[in-house]
């Protein structure tokens, strides 16, 4: 019955993707993968990191490609070139767009185990990829490819056709292989897990406020699993109960704890689906009066104070934090207005030194 009902949300949510065209983040849609002399075009989903993106996201370095803005959506032009090499995935080139002139991944900085002919072997990536015969026009294709990478590792690779597709519309799981299941179930999981990934509020200054890191999609949560999500328990490879951690802190008399942290699943645009997380269980640390005492965050932390209306958070001021073994070191009120690209020269110097660490980490 569990299956039935994740195949049923899968469909849904193909349905759902098409609809949401308007505010979609549409990374690269003319990547190419090469698997079994077959050239695919990949077909990264909303919300999703590319491979190339992981790599840079994960060393917390910016990402040196442009991101574009067309009205509400945001696109990347730059076209990466794969490989699967004896069951592993291998970047082969990048061209800065699609008329560039390709070039290795080591021009741009990129390092790992080479192959004999300079590719370099993606095993910081893991994830469900999909991929699609054709041209670089990648819709309404007939053959689907989906790839379980774990590491740059190829674990599971399936075949979805359109006989696949008519059994789910149709509700026929049964004619649908067990292994084809697992991976339509595992693409869900992947897609939904990185959809909730969101900002995680703070009290502070007896205010409710946003916690930001500077890098994409890691919070200091992240810092117990080694900033890995393959590391947390309830990834995308948990079938029965996968779902992205979003943490609430609390700042209070020098130091910073962990006040609670629930998995966000689905799909919804107009609600997230919540459960509860047991604390002590999860991390095996004692909870005191104010939470877990987040003795493992270090480094320089953005909060943004503001008002929560109906539709957004509108922020007023912002706060920059060094934080070091969970206790609060430095602190900088910085206002709304202040021109983070001129810093003037009468600014306090302990807080250039602040917003330069901080900038660092900062990708686009």
């Amino acid at each position: 019955m569990k299956m039935k009902k994740y195949l049923t949300s899968f469909l849904l949510m193909i349905g759902f993707s098409i609809s949401l065209n308007v505010s979609a983040f549409v990374p690269q849609k003319t990547s190419q993968l090469l698997y079994k002399n077959k050239t695919l075009y990949l077909d990264i989903g909303w919300g999703c990191p590319t491979p190339l993106a992981s790599y840079f996201y994960q060393r917390q370095e910016k990402f040196p490609f442009k991101v574009f803005q067309k009205a509400r959506n945001s696109y990347r032009k730059e076209v990466a070139s794969w490989v699967v090499i004896n069951d592993s995935l291998f970047l082969k080139s990048i061209a800065d767009t699609e008329l560039a002139t390709p070039k290795l991944p080591v021009d741009y900085g990129l390092q790992g185990h080479k192959s004999s002919y300079g590719e370099i072997y993606a095993d910081w990536f893991s994830g469900i990829l999909l991929a699609k015969k054709g041209t670089a026009n990648i819709s309404n294709q007939n053959e689907h490819y989906y790839f379980h990478v774990r590491k740059g590792k190829i674990l599971q690779v399936e075949t979805i056709d359109n006989h696949d597709r008519n059994h789910i519309k149709t509700k026929q799981f049964n004619l649908l292989t067990k292994d084809k299941k697992k991976m339509l179930v595992l693409y869900q999981n992947y897609i939904t897990y990185f959809f909730r990934l969101g900002t995680e509020a703070v009290d502070y200054q007896n205010e409710t406020c946003l916690l930001y890191t500077g890098v994409s999609e890691l919070s200091p949560f992240y810092d117990l699993y080694d900033n890995s999500h393959l590391n947390w328990p309830y990834n995308w490879e948990n079938i029965k109960y996968s779902g992205a951690p979003n943490a609430q802190w609390q700042i209070k008399k020098g130091k910073i704890y962990l006040k609670n942290v629930t998995l966000h699943q689905g799909l919804a645009l107009d609600h997230i689906e919540k459960r509860s997380l047991n604390l002590e269980k999860l991390l095996d640390k004692p909870v005191l009066e104010n939470g877990v005492f987040a003795d493992w965050i270090n480094g320089i932390y953005q909060i943004n104070h503001g008002i929560l209306t109906d539709e957004n958070f509108v922020t007023t001021h912002f706060s920059f934090l060094r934080i070091e073994n969970g206790k609060l070191i430095e602190a900088f009120k910085v206002d709304r207005d202040f021109n983070f690209d001129k810093i003037r020269r009468k600014t306090d110097p302990k807080l250039k030194v602040i917003l330069k660490e901080y900038q660092k980490r900062f990708e686009d």
